[in-house]
């Protein structure tokens, strides 16, 4: 009894289910049509369309695998540490590609998993090589200078998070399993470590992204507290700002950084955008 009963009240119920299956279709026809017209900024209205776009995934020149940090190179050219494919790139700004230098290895020029690319004052090119636990230096064509070891890090066990930049003589690397933001020579030698470990005010915790400005400020994503330190190279905290959040100002888990045109760009990697910032921190 108890199935004819259920079927009983299922058949009930079809023409109901009928109507309702029509009117979900005649509303999905309906959004479709009007999501139709809507223009791109409509439909996505935080979206902004890229001024070039170049690459695409693979293996062959010009495409890239896991691509992790770009810097700017000689005559306005674009180098692309091109992680999962062991090496670096070189483009144009129209996104032509150009030369590139590196394989897999752990010999002079060779990588494994290279995760940050920076550019100094003097025209040389630091390469952050992850796998290997170092830093390589190279001129601008690629042609291997020097390199040396990085304290700290461990083997294959580097967070993607971690990144290089340059001011003035001196080399700063970020990474999150490293407490403070290592500052060497150019020659490779351990000068100072700046910022403690933590979550208070001039601390840090689980440090990303890292830039600096033509003063020689030096900002750092500080991902774990959701903040940018923004610092001198003595380690003094000049400001801070940001917390979790996802509203204008507020940041989750900020990742890269750059600096240009008087203006800090934060990639906010766990709300999924870019925010812009004064050198004070004003939105």
């Amino acid at each position: 009894m108890v199935p004819e009963k259920t079927g009983s009240s299922f058949n009930k119920l079809r023409p109901v289910m009928a109507l309702v299956l029509a009117g979900l279709g005649t509303l999905t026809a309906e959004s479709q049509a009007t999501n139709s017209a809507w223009k791109d900024r409509e439909k996505r209205p935080l979206w902004f369309p890229p001024l070039v776009q170049f690459g695409g995934c693979g293996f062959s020149s010009g495409q890239l695998l896991a691509p992790r940090s770009v810097a700017w190179g000689e005559n306005n050219s674009i180098l692309v540490a091109d992680t999962g494919n062991h090496r670096i790139q070189v483009f144009t700004v129209e996104g032509k590609a150009v030369g590139q230098w590196g394989h897999p290895g752990s010999g002079p020029g060779e990588f494994i998993f290279p995760l940050g690319v920076a550019r100094s004052s003097g025209n040389e090119m630091f390469v952050l090589d992850a796998g290997n636990r170092r830093v390589q230096v190279f001129t601008p064509e690629g042609s291997f200078l020097r390199e040396w070891k990085v304290a700290g890090f461990r083997r294959f066990r580097l967070d993607p998070g971690a990144s290089i930049a340059t001011s003035g003589s001196k080399v700063l690397i970020a990474d999150p399993q490293v407490p403070g933001i290592q500052v060497y020579s150019f020659a490779g030698k351990l000068l100072d470590t700046l910022g403690a470990n933590g979550a208070e005010a001039d601390a840090l915790r689980a440090p990303t992204g890292i830039a600096v400005d033509p003063e020689d400020h030096v900002y750092v994503a500080d991902a774990a507290n959701h903040r940018i330190h923004k610092i001198d190279l003595s380690g003094k905290l000049l400001a801070e700002w940001g917390s979790w959040g996802p509203h204008q100002g507020f940041l989750s888990t900020p990742r890269g950084l750059a600096f240009g045109q008087g203006r800090l760009f934060v990639c906010d990697w766990a709300n999924q955008r870019v925010q812009v910032f004064d050198p004070s921190g004003a939105f």
